[in-house]
């Protein structure tokens, strides 16, 4: 129950800051990736069309279509496979600073910002992606062909959709627990530990991508803004829903240093 109040708190406030304006820019790159799997889509969809029509007109017709559209069909699924990855990929470093601002926004601990530790912290997030792919197809594997005998037909889909938001959310989770100091090995151990938390949090992510092209810029800024707010509430740092307000003694000292 409190994990689950945890993350109701956590969309409040993610969303209460949003509105405020705060933390918009950071959508600008999920639009760009948004607009490239458009235009790849598009280009995907225009050559299994283009192939088909040459097919049909050829004289060995049925079989080359069949074996050109196959080669087209498999363009697409490629493209629909490979989008969660290169999404979660290409945004580490952002979703990495998205991370460090809102935590400092809501707890007043300062990040600076450091090339070398966004480098350290794309080649950790390229691993941990890694990581939960490979489990995640290992968990399919014992699902499919072991546990699929046992489930109802009409459970796989949920059953489905709980194992990728697990290791989406684990995925997401990586990035606060990499700025307080938890090894890799450590991710893997909190995530394992806090089930629910992952799926709750990976199920936000999974569900907002699910809805066509929109889902590509909204999904990872709300997911890292949502982790952030649960990991310092199951850590018990103190959250300032408005955000951190310097106390006055620290503002006057800030002023007669800068004076």
């Amino acid at each position: 129950m409190k994990t689950i109040n945890f993350h109701i708190q956590s969309i409040i406030i993610t969303l209460q800051t949003l509105f405020k304006g705060r933390f918009i820019v950071f959508f600008i790159p999920g639009l760009v990736i948004m607009l490239g799997y458009i235009y790849l889509t598009t280009l995907g969809s225009g050559y299994k069309e283009l192939t088909k029509n040459a097919a049909d007109i050829s004289f060995v017709g049925g079989a080359l279509s069949w074996i050109l559209g196959g080669i087209g069909d498999l363009f697409a699924t490629l493209l629909s496979e490979t989008y969660k990855f290169l999404v979660l990929v290409l945004l580490a470093p952002v979703m990495t600073i998205l991370g460090e601002n809102f935590d400092s926004y809501l707890t007043g601990q300062k990040y600076s910002f450091n090339i070398i530790k966004v480098i350290n912290d794309l080649v950790r997030m390229i691993f941990i992606i890694i990581v939960a792919i490979i489990l995640q197809f290992t968990f399919y594997l014992v699902f499919f062909f072991i546990l699929s005998f046992f489930v109802p037909k009409f459970l796989e889909p949920s059953c489905y959709f709980l194992i990728t938001s697990f290791f989406v959310g684990f995925s997401f989770y990586d990035y606060g627990l990499e700025r307080y100091g938890v090894s890799t090995f450590g991710s893997l151990g909190f995530a394992f530990s806090k089930p629910l938390t992952m799926i709750l949090t990976g199920g936000v992510f999974t569900l907002i991508y699910m809805v066509p092209y929109i889902g590509i810029p909204i999904a990872p800024v709300l997911t890292v803004m949502i982790s952030t707010v649960v990991y310092l509430k199951i850590k018990e740092i103190q959250v300032h829903n408005n955000g951190f307000v310097a106390p006055k003694a620290e503002l006057v000292n800030q002023e007669t240093i800068e004076s």
